[in-house]
């Protein structure tokens, strides 16, 4: 009978140990520590959205939560900047003990969806550098993460060990193949290079410098940029406010008819455009103010009817102009904006009947106003 007691008493305890031991071993589990980081992302629309991005990289390290607000611990900034060659994102980290970011990393690729890729495993690493041993199983992934990894162990080092006591990473296996950098991983150097761009733009407009009264019309133009960026993710070469552009084009307006006594004049204007812009004021990344120098040089026509020596006469045009564009980049190919200038008329003929009554003639100096929408390329 005691045998039998103590027998039993021994398979309680061992349920009890059972039971405690499922209890916490979840709560051990859960109490893996979990960073506390503040993230500032910014990307064109064709890119992954903050929640696709985010959950790219918890594929990689669950080893961390977004910051309130009020929370004081590290800020990793990402971007992503499409150009008409290839995409360029960007990693900016800043710690707490940190006054400034670390210097940034760039990935460069032709589509948007590698470049989010590549950036979600450098995020994930700087998060958790052991983020090398879970993750997806690509293999081109897993490379690029081995890499990373490398790069946050020996930047970690830096900042941590005096320059003269530094110690040196261990040398890889002899055994091993040395690995190629992965393209995706491979970062631009060097100052930013130019490289022509066009513009083709309509405009819808009128102005009151040609006849009495407003005249309305269209402006068909190509721009020549010479010195646009090629890419946006190097450094610039230039001053950024010095971008200077040629313009050529033609202008068209519509018949105005404007009658004296019995007689109905219409007027009929087409003029050849030059335009040249030589600096450009770049409020942000979509807005830009372009002050500009403008002559047209054409042919004003005037056709009388309603009278015995009612004519057709035709008249040489040229004028002279400042005007202020304002453009908004709505993507990199396509924009719209609109336009004012102030123009003064060189040859201000007179439009007269027989009798000597005053038909028409050019103001001293006249106002253009008009919108315009253009493709570049």
């Amino acid at each position: 009978m005691p045998r039998r007691s103590l027998f039993s008493t021994r398979w309680r305890w061992f349920g009890v140990v059972v039971v405690l031991a499922g209890l916490l071993a979840p709560a051990s589990a859960s109490a893996e520590p979990r960073e506390r980081i503040h993230f500032d992302y910014s990307a064109d629309p064709t890119c992954p959205s903050f929640d696709a991005f985010v959950e790219q990289v918890r594929a990689y390290t669950s080893r961390w939560g977004l910051a309130a607000p009020e929370e004081d611990t590290r800020r990793l900034r990402v971007t992503f900047a499409v150009t008409k060659a290839d995409t360029v994102g960007t990693l900016e980290i800043a710690s707490r003990e940190q006054s400034a970011p670390r210097a940034p990393r760039t990935i460069v690729a032709p589509d948007c969806a590698t470049v989010a890729r590549g950036m979600a495993v450098a995020v994930a690493v700087a998060i958790d550098p052991a983020a090398i041993l879970a993750g997806p199983g690509r293999t081109a992934e897993r490379e690029l993460t081995d890499e990373l990894a490398e790069e946050e162990l020996s930047a970690e080092v830096t900042e941590a060990t005096p320059v003269e006591q530094r110690p040196s990473l261990p040398a890889p296996s002899s055994s091993a193949p040395p690995r190629e950098p992965s393209p995706s991983s491979r970062r631009p150097v060097g100052p930013r290079t130019s490289a022509a761009r066009f513009a083709i733009e309509g405009r819808l407009e009128v102005t009151s410098a040609v006849v009495d009264g407003l005249l309305p019309g269209a402006l068909a133009s190509i721009e020549v940029d010479p010195l646009a960026p090629a890419d946006s993710s190097a450094p610039l070469r230039l001053p950024r406010w010095l971008r200077p552009t040629l313009a050529l084009g033609i202008r068209q307006s519509i018949s105005r008819k404007l009658e004296r006594s019995t007689v109905a004049t219409s007027f009929l204007w087409t003029a050849g455009v030059v335009r040249l812009c030589p600096v450009r004021l770049g409020v942000n990344d979509k807005l830009d103010i372009t002050p500009c120098l403008e002559s047209d040089v054409g042919v004003l026509t005037a056709e009388a009817r309603g009278s015995a020596d009612a004519r057709r006469t035709s008249s040489f045009w040229l004028d002279l102009g400042v005007s202020v564009r304002v453009t908004w980049t709505i993507s990199p190919a396509f924009y719209a904006g609109t336009g004012i200038a102030l123009v003064a008329p060189l040859s201000r003929n007179w439009f007269e009947l027989g009798t000597g009554e005053l038909i028409s003639r050019a103001p001293p100096v006249g106002g253009t106003l008009g919108g315009a929408f253009g493709w570049r390329f």
